[in-house]
């Protein structure tokens, strides 16, 4: 008897709405600040370039780090991924990664789903494509969060306790990480979505932990969560743990923490300082301008696209505070 394919139950995509809603759901997989079109310099294609790498690698010996850098430049340099996809001698589950990044790069659905079909026939423990079931084929959010914390337990699992002990702080440095960190980021949009704020933060919180640097961005939308939820010790907390921010969503998210803290002379200040940062974001945080549906991929800092994205992630605690609002309407702009 044939094996069921891991989509085939719920394969019916012929409406054009289901489409369009189903391309919204894949559109979260993928940050705007770490994932890009498809291409040969895309961060996905890269970080499987470095994936290879790596197998590559552990299958030499080297007596020391010079060695390693003439191995990479004789036998690395110049080739391609498909090359040395080859040179590796790719198991099943490094295929299955390689379908499940062509899947999340892939606009067409269902070129998606059949890619996503290859790589969990492969490796039915992949959890970028395990993830991108989750929000494809779930009906509603609700479904969609069930489904996504049980991949994200799944991974856990799978990458075991040890693991996480012995490389918290550091997790994103670590390529094999990234599918598990961006399942749980996706995890914190849907519980954002429906509104579980405090299990958002919580998931904030812990990831910020497994990967300090937090490539990610996670740290402006615990701002905007810790504001929204008037968490100003935890506001205050962030801004210390990531000291001399340029972003604009920590400069605007510092105005109203001291609105909301009482310090209304600081607050002024700090909107000086904001307003520096990026003029574009209080047209915006106002209601002068709304948040377009769809962001740009990339953002420049000080610019309208910049402006946007930190609108996306404090504009709800901005909303929260109606007071904080008309305050800031009140003030001149320099």
């Amino acid at each position: 008897m044939a094996r069921k394919s891991p989509l085939e139950s719920k394969n019916k995509y012929s409406s054009q709405k289901r489409a369009k809603s189903q391309n919204k759901s894949k559109s979260k997989l993928r940050s705007s600040r770490s994932e890009s079109r498809p291409g040969p310099s895309s961060p996905l294609a890269t970080e499987q370039l470095h994936r290879t790498i790596g197998k590559i690698l552990e299958k030499q010996e080297f007596r020391n780090v010079a060695e390693v850098n003439d191995f990479l430049r004789e036998n690395i340099m110049g080739r391609n991924l498909d090359e040395l996809l080859a040179e590796s001698e790719a198991g099943p589950a490094e295929q299955a990664q390689q379908l499940a990044c062509q899947a999340m790069e892939t606009e067409d659905l269902n070129e998606t789903l059949d890619l996503l079909n290859r790589a969990l026939e492969l490796d039915p423990n992949n959890t970028d494509a395990l993830a991108m079931v989750a929000t494809l084929m779930a009906s509603n959010d609700k479904e969609r969060i069930g489904a996504l914390a049980a991949v994200v337990r799944r991974a856990e699992e799978n990458l075991g306790r040890s693991f996480f002990e012995q490389n918290q702080g550091d997790f994103w440095a670590i390529v094999e990480t990234r599918p598990y960190m961006r399942a749980r980021a996706t995890l914190i949009s849907l519980l954002i979505r429906t509104g579980f704020s405090h299990d958002a933060i919580t998931h904030c919180e812990e990831m910020l932990q497994l990967n300090s640097n937090d490539n990610q961005g996670i740290r402006d939308t615990l701002m905007g969560l810790y504001l929204k939820t008037d968490n100003l010790q935890g506001a205050r907390d962030l801004l210390d743990q990531y000291p001399g921010s340029f972003l604009a969503v920590f400069n605007w998210g510092r105005v109203l923490e001291r609105f909301l803290s009482g310090d209304l002379e600081e607050a002024k200040q700090a909107v000086a300082t904001a307003h520096r940062a990026n003029r574009y974001v209080r047209d915006y945080l106002t209601g002068r301008k709304s948040t377009p549906q769809l962001l740009p991929e990339y953002y420049s800092l000080g610019d309208v696209s910049e402006a946007q994205m930190c609108a996306t992630e404090i504009g709800d605690a901005w909303r929260s505070h109606p007071e904080a609002v008309q305050w800031l309407k009140s003030l001149r702009a320099d």
